[in-house]
């Protein structure tokens, strides 16, 4: 593997951070060295990102959460009203 190669999978390793607000999400083989090297550029995104941000993502992530599964409950008694309703109760 080339140092172009090697920095490649780094700086993919970075922008997956930064693009997917902390969440990590390695695309390759475990083990493999492309693994290795893109979880160093993760590593290194993390390292360098302020905590205040990587809170504020976090609790965005949690507030999106509540958000779908208020949403989910909503959808579900919408659904439980229609029945009810069609069927005359």
């Amino acid at each position: 593997m080339t140092d172009d190669e090697i920095s490649e999978y780094i700086q993919e390793g970075y922008r997956s951070f930064r693009r997917n607000f902390g969440e990590y999400i390695n695309p390759h083989y475990r083990g493999s060295d492309r693994y290795n090297l893109f979880e160093r550029g993760w590593i290194q995104a993390q390292k360098q990102t302020p905590d205040y941000v990587i809170r504020e993502w976090a609790n965005t992530k949690i507030a999106s959460g509540r958000f779908d599964k208020a949403e989910k409950e909503r959808k579900k008694q919408l659904d439980i009203s229609k029945y009810k309703k069609r069927k005359g109760s």
